[in-house]
């Protein structure tokens, strides 16, 4: 019996020294701090409101833009032209067409005048220029035979101005001029011209919220009034338009407003965010991914009274996105803050003598080190980068998992 006491006495020692190996080396679990940016957004439906003058057709018609849309024009410009109901749709290219072989033979015209009376240069020129087609015709050169036949028919229109012949090609000019009185005098007799009344940039169409929503009146509005409106997506270019009906404006480019309807909850965070950019000397941004991925700074105009837990938000901006002034429903990404640094699990944060830090497993044992938390939620934290000593560095074990962990503790 004794011999077997022997077993149990050793049995239990060993048990006993396991315990103690067990609770001085404790079983974690680690995640290594890396590198990481993190961008702290909210996604919402907004509505683009703008400060716009509306243009109206006198006549019913065909709206041609004078200008391009999202070009800046000042007070007084010609900015587009209703074509009036009746008139030959054909006409206008026909008169482009005049232009454009009047423009041809000015040029020529003014080649000719360097020649000046030289009619022994002008006949050399010809000469070399027969040569030349010759030289074409039998190597079969034919885009080279067509522009030497182009040039050679002007030569022999100078030379013959020189001599005091009648030009060919002043006769063409003559009745290229006369066409283009007749059918100008058509055009303008069928057409009504309209003319900014404000400075901006020109947009073709509209969306018909113009009247209503004005920054004014929507930084007055309750959110559920807003939420209320029918807002179409862009604006729309009509094939026809009656009498009386908009077709054009022109937007303010000074200055644009986003308003979004919320949660109060949300609205407040966003607040909050604006509050602690603004004293880095930093602000909220937007990105629109519809127009742009590039992101701007916004700021908050005005936040409505709640009503059943949401609240209206109204944002400005003086930054310039592409077609951001044809837009007016949209995706809008609300960029809180932009944060670079090394990511931690949240679990793994302690505060330690007023001291914000997670613990890091060092060769089996547990330190301390410190963090500035830049950005934090339920999942996990951004901290700020350091190489002061007793910071978290770069590809440190945190501790994740792990009971009563305290500095210089034993653990697996």
């Amino acid at each position: 019996m004794r011999k077997y006491i022997w077993i149990y006495i050793i049995v239990a020692v060993a048990a006993v020294i396991w315990g103690v190996r067990f609770f001085m080396h404790q079983p974690v679990e680690t995640e290594t701090a890396y590198p990481a940016a993190y961008e702290d957004t909210v996604t919402a439906s907004g509505v683009l409101v703008r400060n716009e003058t509306v243009y109206k057709s006198d006549t019913g018609g065909s709206l041609q833009s004078a200008v391009s849309d999202e070009a800046r024009v000042s007070n007084g410009t010609k900015i587009a032209t209703v074509y009036t109901d009746g008139i030959d749709s054909n006409l206008k290219v026909e008169l482009d067409n005049v232009n454009e072989k009047i423009k041809q033979l000015e040029s020529a015209t003014s080649q000719a005048e360097v020649f000046g009376s030289d009619i022994a240069t002008i006949e050399t020129r010809v000469k070399a220029s027969i040569d030349e087609l010759v030289d074409a015709s039998v190597s079969h050169d034919l885009a080279g035979i067509a522009i030497i036949k182009q040039e050679l028919e002007k030569l022999i229109s100078t030379q013959q101005e020189v001599s005091g012949a009648e030009s060919p090609r002043q006769s063409a000019l003559d009745g290229l001029y006369a066409q283009r009185q007749q059918i100008e005098g058509s055009i303008n007799s069928a057409k009504r011209d309209i003319y900014s009344t404000a400075a901006g940039v020109y947009i073709a169409g509209v969306d018909g919220c113009e009247s209503i929503l004005t920054p004014e009146a929507v930084m007055a509005m309750g959110v559920d009034e807003f939420n209320g409106l029918s807002i179409p997506k862009r604006n729309t270019v009509q094939d026809h338009y009656n009498a009386g009906e908009d077709v054009c404006k022109t937007v303010d480019n000074g200055i644009w407003y986003l308003a979004v309807s919320m949660s109060a909850e949300t609205a407040a965070a966003v607040e909050k965010a604006e509050t602690n950019q603004s004293r880095w000397g930093g602000s909220l941004q937007v990105r629109i991914p519809e127009l742009s991925a590039d992101a701007v700074p916004i700021e908050i105009e005005t936040v409505s009274e709640e009503s059943n837990g949401n609240v209206l938000v109204v944002f400005s901006s003086r930054n310039y996105i592409k077609g951001i002034y044809s837009e007016r429903s949209v995706e809008a990404e609300i960029i809180k803050g932009n944060y670079e640094g090394l990511k931690v699990p949240a679990s793994a944060l302690r505060v330690i003598e007023e001291e914000t830090g997670v613990f890091v497993n060092t060769d089996g044992v547990a330190r301390f080190r410190k963090v500035d938390v830049l950005y934090r939620d339920d999942e996990m934290a951004i901290v700020d980068k350091s190489e002061e000593t007793g910071y978290l560095k770069l590809y440190d074990p945190v501790i994740v998992e792990g009971k009563d962990i305290e500095p210089g503790k034993l653990i697996n």
